[in-house]
Parts: C-alpha cells; structure tokens; sequence
C-alpha cells in the first residue's frame, strides 16, 4: 500500500469511527426523531428521559422504515426512536445543549466514551440531499401519527357495548362498528410493519374508511363539547348535581371522550396506510401528503384542547359549592361525586392524547411547577449523568435491531 493509500485508508478508517459515534436528530413540533447507533440512541433517549423526569416519553421506528446505510456492517446496524418532551421541559434541555433548538434536521459527533452522559453536545443543521430530507420527514410524520394517541385499549374496553349508544346520541350511527374498524386497522398496520408491504386489496378494503371516521370525530367531538352546555351555572346545588349525573349517565360523557380517542388512533393509523401506498405507487405526491399530515395532526390537536378548556371551565363553574350550599351535605356531596368522574374521564383523554405533553395539564398539575423546578435543578449542574434508562424503549429497540438482523426487508 502506498503512502496515498494509506492515508486514504486512515482517513476512511476516522470517518467511520466518527459516523459510528454520531446522532442525527429531526426536530419539529411534535418531538424529536433521533437515529444513530443503537447505543448512542439508547444513551441519548435515556438522558432525555431521565433529566425531563416525566415529561418525555419515547417509541422505538418500526424497522421498515429505517433508510439502508451505505458503508461498513458497524454503520448499517442503525436504529431510530421518537422522543417527545414536554415544552418546558424542551426549552430546559435545547438550553443545555442536549437537544436541538429550533426546527429542522440535525447531527452531533459524541466524543469519548462517556460523553453522551457527561458533556453538552453541540448540534449542527445536517446538508442532506433533498432524498434524504424527504425520508427524515417521512419518518417523522408517521411517527407523529403513532405516538398522537396512547392507551387506547383501556378505551376500547371501558366503551365496550356502549359504543352504538355514544354514538347515536352524537348523531354518528352511521359511521358503522368503529371499535371494529379501529381492530382492522390496527391489525393491518401490524402486517405491514412485519412484511414492509402494502398489497393493493388490503389498501382498497380500507381506503373507504378514512373520510368516514373523519366525520365521526367531529360528531363525537361536537356532542363532548354541548354535553355540558345546558349545565347551570347559577343553579341549586341539587340541580347542578342532578345535570351532572346525566352528563355522565344519560349523555356519557366519559365514553364520548374514550371513542373519540379511539376514533381519532384510527384517522391517524388510515393515514399512515395512505402515506404508505403513496410513497410505493406515486411517490411524486408524497411531499403534499406529509405536509397534510402535519396540518391534521395540528389541526386535531387545536381542537381537543379547547375541548379539554372547555369542559374544564363548566366544571368549575357548576360543580363550585357556595357557602350557601354547606348545608345541603347529601345534595353536595353527590355534586362532589359527578365532578370528580367527569373529571376523571376528562384526564384520561387528556393523557390518552398525549395532553399532559402536550400542556393541557398545566392549570390543574399542582405537581408540575415542583417538577419544572426539579428539572432546572439538575439542569444547573451540568455534566451529571442522567440515573435513569430507557426502559421498555430499550427493549423495543433490541427487538426491532433483531428482527433487522433475522431477515432483509425492503427499505424506503
């Protein structure tokens, strides 16, 4: 080997050690889509979650989704995972150095051993080719999707029977057998998961779908938000308590919010297939579907969240016990009861729509100004290593890395 070859080849040899210690971070609205080496992603996503002490959560990229890398075996043994992180939370780490502030797409070298535990990391905007651009965005919109609802199983379960009820009092019994259109949908996103292919007559079995769960939503929605309408104010305790208890009862309240979540996994899901089939079959329109997406996803959000206001402020305002109230104990303790479940229902839906993360909380968390404060308290000292890991994450990622390795996929 001559001396120009052997420099080419030490060159080679740093740039892969470089790459092999390096992160790559879309940034955007919804969270963080962080991919690297599996251990770097697990340290990283772990110092995340560990210094934002709650308020982040993380799911580990479908493995068909992740792009081939050119290079060494070490480099193509990649792995990705979508981190949120609360706003505040955010704001606290990007300050640090530990996360990306801003927008956009990009990349860190970890140097030394330790130093994704032990130093602030210094994040630079990735020049990628506009192929590659898509991809990132790709990823991130579909994991915006899967990570936009959580927890629907309890739903499903707590609707049961009742789903036709919920339905015909939001004046949406046409939209058919939603828990069932939801399994099937779920069901066919596992499929494509596993075998990385849309086939045609699964897409058209369900392409018919998505405008019509689209409309449920808005009736499910629209019936969550008058339940309370009629409520007074202003009224006896006994009567107020009497309202209540129909809301919860005769309106079910409570199972409109959890089939709303259910309803809305299942837009989200559709829309995930329908990204899917565009970008096998005409990728050239990939770009728009992305981008409504993401106005979906926003729009979505806007909405349950003023949902989420709005009934919170009816409760407050009917379930207050005046002085004049006191005596009534029977009439007030029942009212006490009907708010404390609509309440309950309320926080589940919150939470099942990632509102917690999402800041819906923030007026009813007497919880969260002390945590807020437990995090700029670990922030001040920088360089300490984050106590916690990743957890479930973690173990997402090992199954993922080892379905990788058992069989070859296609990749986008």
């Amino acid at each position: 080997m001559g001396r120009a070859d052997a420099l080419k080849h030490v060159v080679a040899e740093r740039k892969d050690a470089v790459l092999r210690r390096s992160l790559e971070v879309v940034s955007g609205p919804d969270g963080y889509l962080v991919s690297g080496r599996e251990s770097e992603v697990d340290g990283f996503t772990g110092r995340v979650i560990g210094e934002s002490l709650g308020a982040a959560s993380a799911v580990a990229v479908p493995a068909r989704l992740l792009p081939a890398v050119t290079g060494s075996k070490t480099l193509a043994r990649r792995t990705a995972v979508f981190v949120k992180v609360a706003p505040d939370a955010r704001e606290i780490l990007a300050a640090r150095g530990v996360l990306p502030s801003g927008t956009g797409i990009f990349r860190t070298a970890i140097k030394g051993a330790t130093a994704v535990r032990s130093a602030h990391l210094h994040w630079v905007a990735s020049m990628l080719s506009p192929k590659s651009v898509l991809s990132a965005q790709l990823i991130y919109s579909l994991m915006s999707l899967r990570t936009a609802v959580r927890d629907t199983e309890s739903a499903v379960e707590r609707v049961g029977n009742a789903a036709d009820s919920v339905l015909a009092l939001a004046q949406a019994s046409r939209a058919g057998d939603v828990i069932g259109h939801h399994r099937s949908l779920c069901r066919l996103l596992d499929t494509v998961d596993e075998s990385g292919v849309l086939a045609s007559a699964d897409w058209e079995a369900v392409a018919p779908l998505g405008p019509m769960l689209e409309v449920t939503v808005e009736r499910l929605r629209a019936h969550a938000s008058r339940t309370l309408d009629s409520v007074p104010a202003d009224a006896p305790v006994s009567a107020r308590a009497r309202h209540l208890g129909a809301a919860a009862v005769e309106n079910r309240l409570g199972e409109t919010l959890q089939l709303l979540a259910v309803a809305e996994e299942s837009v989200y899901v559709w829309q995930q297939l329908r990204t899917e089939r565009v970008r096998a079959e005409e990728p050239q329109h990939l770009e728009p579907i992305l981008k409504s997406v993401q106005q979906q996803l926003q729009e979505h959000r806007d909405r349950d969240s003023d949902v989420v206001r709005a009934i919170r402020e009816q409760l407050a305002g009917a379930g207050a016990i005046r002085v004049r109230d006191v005596p009534r104990w029977a009439a007030a303790s029942k009212l006490r009861k009907a708010v404390s479940g609509l309440r309950d229902d309320l926080d589940q839906f919150a939470q099942a729509r990632e509102g917690q993360l999402a800041g819906w909380l923030d007026e009813d968390a007497p919880e969260r100004p002390a945590t807020l404060g437990e995090v700029r308290r670990r922030a001040a000292g920088a360089g300490r290593v984050a106590r916690s890991t990743l957890g479930s994450v973690g173990n997402q990622v090992s199954a993922l890395s080892h379905i990788r390795g058992r069989s070859e996929r296609p990749t986008t």
